[in-house]
């Protein structure tokens, strides 16, 4: 057997054992899954579904965001649980001034912090991971700063009855959640802007090369995630 033949083998003996072992670890995580639902009966109640139905949402959320920064290039970004916290706090302080301002409020903020992330890795080239731990401490300083370490409440008079809406037995996070995937899917595979973040994403300089501006798509991408964490 010649040098290349081999390698080719080897290469594909390596690659069917990563996928085995793959499948391993799930068949073993969904064996644990079922033997701790069995011993714990509370876990498949109709109250418990809904309540870990509802965290999944938001989980959700913040990894379709991490999608759009990972698909740019950059691995991760630690600062998107602090930029949730500072829209949640954004949110409160204008609760008073309405439900649907509140959101918007909330919203933007998130947009306005994470867009900023991606114009300093986008146009200066900054690090993304020192960017984003940068990030995590100033949001971290500021918010305590601002609260003082003690929580911040809604409006007394604030009605908040429309973030509690119910379809059936399902909050209206999980249709948030839901539209919010279409949203994603559309734009990064029916927009311009979605074919060029994958661009810039697999080769910043081949998108140079071509025309992309880089750090506008690095800022969007961002932007993007900052507006589902928000």
């Amino acid at each position: 057997m010649n040098k290349p033949m081999a390698s080719t083998l080897r290469a594909s003996l390596l690659t069917a054992n990563w996928f085995g072992c793959q499948s391993l670890l799930r068949l073993l995580a969904f064996a644990a899954l079922c033997w701790y639902a069995a011993e714990t009966p509370e876990l498949l109640t109709k109250s418990s579904l809904i309540s870990i139905l509802d965290s999944a949402a938001l989980i959700g959320l913040v990894a379709l965001g991490m999608a759009f920064i990972t698909i740019s290039g950059n691995l991760l970004s630690v600062a998107l649980g602090a930029t949730m916290g500072a829209s949640s706090i954004a949110f409160m302080a204008t609760t008073g001034l309405g439900v649907s301002l509140a959101v918007f409020a909330a919203i933007v903020t998130s947009i306005a912090i994470s867009a900023l992330q991606g114009w300093v890795i986008g146009y200066l080239r900054a690090n993304a991971i020192v960017v984003s731990i940068a990030a995590l401490s100033l949001l971290t300083g500021i918010v305590t700063q601002v609260t003082g370490g003690a929580g911040i409440f809604a409006a007394a008079n604030a009605d908040l009855s429309p973030l509690k809406m119910e379809f059936g037995p399902v909050n209206i996070t999980v249709f948030v959640f839901l539209a919010a995937v279409c949203i994603a899917q559309v734009i990064l595979s029916r927009t311009t802007f979605g074919y060029a973040l994958y661009l810039v994403g697999s080769n910043p300089r081949a998108s140079d090369a071509t025309g992309i501006r880089t750090g506008a798509v690095m800022t969007g991408a961002y932007a993007i995630a900052g507006a589902f964490c928000g």
